[in-house]
């Protein structure tokens, strides 16, 4: 009996839950979010779980990680918070048994039917089987094999995102070699084949790639395998760091000319990026997808010249996400206050970055009106959308995926983005007088 109300409690949870459908139909851009599922241990992350995503402000989220395992397989990174953590909706009581941040997405895909779920697998530390798994095609198959059985028990998961940083490069625990090229447009045909041959046509299936063009040029071939793709993730962040020497944006929209650090380095900007894939691998525009930061990149030990931005530096500033500067969005708020530290906005690259004279710090980060331009450029360029790394660094208040959603919910399009010509509003201008 008592087996008996457990499962009519639940049955009628279920009910309440999906008449509540809600769904984000107002949004003219896919709003791409990465959601880390280590952020519920840390209050770096904010302890943040599947609940606390906007829901109702993203189209996709992106579970970031899976990984291959020593089989070529798929598998979670941490299978007690996927699958065996009780949360609010994924706990004792539910007739299913699936908890953890799988048995919350079960939950939300309810009352968000039109908001995607992705599994993004790999990362810049889970790539190390990329390489051995896509070799050979009986290894691809295997990996392949694992990830159909997957949706099948996970029918409310919605595709795949594969993050191989990076193919045909080789750098410490990570192998690539010149088969990558190949292999990698291989395996991304034979996962759309997949889909195809299993009637899983409408599962999505994406990829991340870099900013770098020597990353992609002899490595890749995004003019061949873009065709299976829904579309394609920039990592237009982390352009530059505290691995260098000389400090710089790690997420500018434009180049500077003010920048003397060569040609390559003013290439790296989103808008010559963009422009490099459109122009050299003919991607359709609507399939790119641009990144935004929520988090700083930082140096210290900086050189008192030009308030700080391309000059002398060595080593990371402080930060609560690594030693190489980075903080969440909602820590450089906090910065922005803390006496010493002055706010400068380059006119050019049209990014912000915060520099303490005094203590000799220096960060690059995104906020609300570099974020803001960044929406307009995609707007302009007729772009797919805007990928965030990550959900977690927003603020409290949501200011940064308020913007994103703001700018894609309306119907302003249309600006120019040439430098010249932008046109600015009056608070634009007060911003660029420094």
């Amino acid at each position: 009996m008592q087996q008996i109300i457990s499962y009519v409690m639940a049955l009628v949870l279920l009910v309440i839950s999906s008449s509540s459908t809600v769904a984000p139909k107002d949004i003219d851009k896919n709003i791409v979010a990465y959601f880390p599922n280590w952020a519920t241990y840390s209050p770096q992350y904010k302890n943040f779980s599947v609940g606390d995503i906007p829901w109702d402000k993203v189209t996709i989220i992106n579970h970031a990680f899976f990984k291959i395992n020593d089989d070529f397989q798929l598998e979670s990174t941490d299978k007690f918070v996927d699958f065996e953590k009780e949360f609010e909706h994924s706990g004792f009581w539910r007739f299913d048994n699936l908890k953890g941040h799988f048995g919350e997405y079960k939950y939300y895909k309810r009352r968000y039917p039109d908001v995607k779920v992705i599994i993004s697998i790999g990362g810049w530390s889970e790539s190390d089987m990329f390489h051995e798994m896509a070799l050979t095609a009986e290894n691809r198959k295997k990996f392949i094999d694992s990830w159909i059985e997957f949706l099948k028990r996970y029918p409310f998961i919605d595709g795949l995102d594969i993050d191989w940083e990076y193919p045909g490069v080789n750098r410490d625990g990570v192998a690539g070699g010149p088969q990558d090229k190949e292999n990698f447009t291989k395996l991304l045909k034979e996962v759309r084949g997949a889909y195809d041959s299993h009637g899983m046509e409408d599962k999505m299936l994406t990829i991340a790639i870099p900013a770098g063009e020597d990353k992609i040029i002899g490595r890749q071939e995004p003019d061949k395998y873009h065709q299976y793709l829904d579309f394609i993730n920039l990592m237009s962040y982390d352009m530059h760091g505290a691995w260098e020497n000389v400090t710089n944006h790690h997420s500018p929209i434009y180049k500077s000319p003010e920048n003397w650090l060569g040609k390559y380095s003013q290439s790296l900007n989103l808008d010559d990026v963009v422009k490099f894939y459109i122009e050299r691998y003919n991607i359709p525009a609507e399939k790119l997808i641009v990144g935004a930061p929520f988090y700083s990149r930082g140096w210290k030990n900086v050189d008192d010249k030009n308030n700080g931005l391309y000059t002398m530096a060595s080593g990371g500033a402080p930060s609560i996400l690594g030693n190489g500067g980075e903080n969440p969005y909602w820590k450089m708020k906090e910065l922005e206050n803390v006496r010493g530290y002055i706010k400068y906005r380059d006119k050019y690259s049209r990014v912000p970055y915060l520099y303490n004279r005094e203590m000799s710090y220096f960060y690059t980060y995104e906020d609300e009106i570099s974020l803001s331009e960044r929406a307009d450029y995609v707007n302009t360029n007729n772009l797919g959308g805007i990928v965030i790394w990550e959900i977690t660094g927003d603020d409290f208040e949501g200011t940064l995926i308020n913007t994103i959603y703001e700018k894609f919910s309306s119907k302003e399009v249309g600006r120019k983005n040439s430098i010249g010509d932008f046109p600015l509003t009056k608070s634009l201008r007060n911003q660029y007088k420094k």
